[in-house]
């Protein structure tokens, strides 16, 4: 049987295809990567060829695929990412989609015209990091932290296998601790003993290693 064709698309950084690119790679899945640029996906765009005129989206065998949560389930399903049984299936997916909130709450300061808004003012921009970085942020990070304190591997997510939680988890911890989003202190997950586990397992994995050091952002 024929191994099907992939071609993921999306920008030449990490944002929301990181943890599906991590998930290819950790699975030994052959995948076309196609990065392009802002203009080259703004013409695109323009002409209509990207469901819901959004990136990432995966292509099958010619078939496209969009939004970037659905995405990473199916390709870590082939990866072996995902679990089986309906139980921790459903930690998994609680933790992958909780993982939407800080990063919602950040890109709604990078591109609020995707929230029906004109585009902020640096200082009012500023200003809602401010709030996100002191009264989102961390309420957040003390419930995850909580919520993976009960797993009794720590270093996992869920389990003691990895799964797409932990890519989501690392992926977002490595957003914050990067230190370029101006207002977002890159300290927010020092005291998140579990978070920082499970982001250290991520980032020592013998893939995700080889995969940052051919492609350092993203």
């Amino acid at each position: 049987m024929t191994s099907p064709k992939f071609e993921l698309t999306y920008f030449p950084i990490g944002g929301r295809a990181l943890e599906i690119r991590l998930a290819f790679n950790i699975g030994k899945i052959d995948f076309k990567d196609n990065r392009l640029t802002f203009p080259e996906f703004g013409k695109a765009k323009a002409a209509g060829e990207f469901k819901y005129g959004v990136v990432p989206v995966l292509s099958v065998d010619g078939v496209q695929m969009g939004e970037s949560l659905a995405i990473l389930r199916y390709v870590g399903q082939l990866a072996k990412l995902y679990p089986e049984d309906p139980m921790e299936a459903f930690r998994v997916d609680e933790i992958v989609n909780v993982m939407e909130n800080p990063s919602s709450a950040i890109t709604f300061t990078l591109v609020p015209q995707r929230f029906g808004l004109e585009k902020f003012d640096e200082k009012e921009k500023m200003r809602i990091r401010g709030f996100i970085n002191e009264k989102v942020l961390p309420p957040f990070i003390a419930g995850l932290e909580k919520t993976l304190a009960k797993n009794e591997t720590k270093g996992f997510c869920v389990g003691s296998s990895l799964s797409i939680a932990d890519l989501k988890v690392f992926g977002s911890i490595r957003n914050i601790k990067a230190g370029f989003l101006d207002g977002i202190s890159d300290t927010l997950y020092d005291k998140a003993p579990c978070c920082l586990a499970v982001y250290k397992t991520v980032s020592e994995h013998p893939s995700v290693v080889a995969y940052f050091k051919a492609n350092p952002k993203g």
